[in-house]
């Protein structure tokens, strides 16, 4: 196999911000490796170098860039709506995010299109000491899913932490010779020994 072939194989399935590597095409006119890729938007399909893909130039079939330039025109790039918008786009499909394990890495999704929906689902900011909330903590980011909330509704909503059994264990007493019948009394030497005290241990 060709060294070329083994990268070919290396790279497809793997993925590059919104973009999945399905297969290679060949190469360009200028010798580079092309790639089709799917966009995790799931609209469109592209194709990607790869030089572009690991260097970050393309991230996707050019949604991103889509959203980013509406982004920048709603005005609201400033608001807590905006801010929890792109928090929580990130914590359901940024692995890199600290956060994505506890919601894309448990199956959260994030279906809302863009921060005009989602600011039209939440409505006005009700005011200080509010964020955003999933009314059910199992599921989506999604139209009738999301509210705003103080931090005592959050609190309760919260999903309940794993806790960790500990388990006491008591010391088993050694009996004294007396409180134990005769018949059970030991009579070797080796096995008396348990049932002395340190001071005739010492004394042997």
């Amino acid at each position: 196999m060709s060294k070329s072939r083994g990268k070919r194989l290396h790279l497809a399935g793997q993925t590059f911000g919104r973009l999945t590597i399905l297969c290679s095409v060949g190469s360009n006119y200028a010798g580079s490796l092309v790639w089709f890729c799917a966009c995790s938007c799931r609209k469109r399909f592209t194709f990607v170098t790869s030089s572009n893909l690991r260097q970050g130039k393309t991230r996707s079939c050019g949604c991103l860039r889509r959203e980013n330039t509406a982004n920048k025109k709603h005005g609201y790039s400033k608001s807590l709506a905006y801010m929890c918008y792109m928090s929580a786009k990130s914590r359901c499909r940024n692995p890199r995010n600290k956060d994505y394990a506890a919601y894309g890495g448990r199956g959260i999704k994030f279906l809302f299109t863009s921060v005009q929906q989602w600011i039209g689902e939440l409505g006005p900011e009700p005011g200080p000491g509010f964020t955003i909330d999933r009314i059910n903590n199992d599921g989506d980011y999604a139209p009738g899913n999301i509210r705003w909330a103080d931090r005592h509704i959050q609190r309760i909503n919260q999903r309940p932490k794993a806790t960790r059994t500990v388990l006491k264990i008591e010391p088993i007493p050694v009996p004294n010779e007396r409180e134990i019948p005769s018949w059970m009394v030991p009579t070797s030497i080796r096995d008396r020994i348990i049932f002395m005290t340190p001071e005739e241990l010492s004394a042997l």
